[in-house]
């Protein structure tokens, strides 16, 4: 579901989501500051979204960006991504994981548990919830140059695309 939010962040939602929504992630340079360790440093979002997934060691980190490689680049084998713009790049991005996945919704919420069930070739595997589905088609979406952020409620998460001055509601969850 793609929907334009003219001139507000807030505006075209509805207004029990409105009160709920906390906060708006926009990933400095598309990194994460990593605190609680002397000095801070960063980490790149994916890679975050990765160690937090469960994977430790560099080997199965490379596993799955190698994983997510492959996805990025059939997408860009199967649209016509260099000819498109942005807005039309996320819309096809988001098609493409549908088309392949229609019953997406299940619980999993890690990022590299939601590459497996997108891969899966079985197209009646369902993929993951907000959490997940977001993480998933932001990552995509920042690999692919996008301008991406993330929606953040107490009880939801959406992708926010930023193209020409709109903000653009991506609701990864729906189709």
């Amino acid at each position: 579901l793609f929907a334009p939010i003219p001139d507000h962040p807030m505006s075209g939602f509805p207004v029990e989501l409105c009160s709920k929504l906390s906060m708006v992630v926009k990933p400095l340079d598309n990194f994460a500051i990593v605190l609680g360790i002397d000095p801070p440093f960063l980490i790149s979002v994916e890679k975050a979204l990765l160690i937090v997934s469960g994977l430790h060691d560099q080997k199965q980190l490379r596993t799955y960006q190698q994983k997510l490689d492959t996805m990025q680049q059939h997408f860009e084998r199967s649209v016509t991504v260099s000819k498109s713009n942005d807005y039309e790049k996320a819309q096809a991005l988001f098609m493409s994981l549908w088309e392949k996945k229609p019953n997406r919704y299940n619980g999993d919420f890690l990022l590299a548990k939601v590459i497996d069930n997108q891969l899966d070739e079985d197209k009646d595997k369902k993929v993951g919830n907000c959490v997940g589905l977001t993480s998933l088609y932001s990552v995509l979406g920042v690999r692919l140059g996008l301008d991406v952020a993330v929606l953040c409620s107490e009880d939801h998460v959406l992708s926010l695309l930023s193209y020409s001055g709109q903000k653009i509601v991506v609701e990864n969850t729906l189709p």
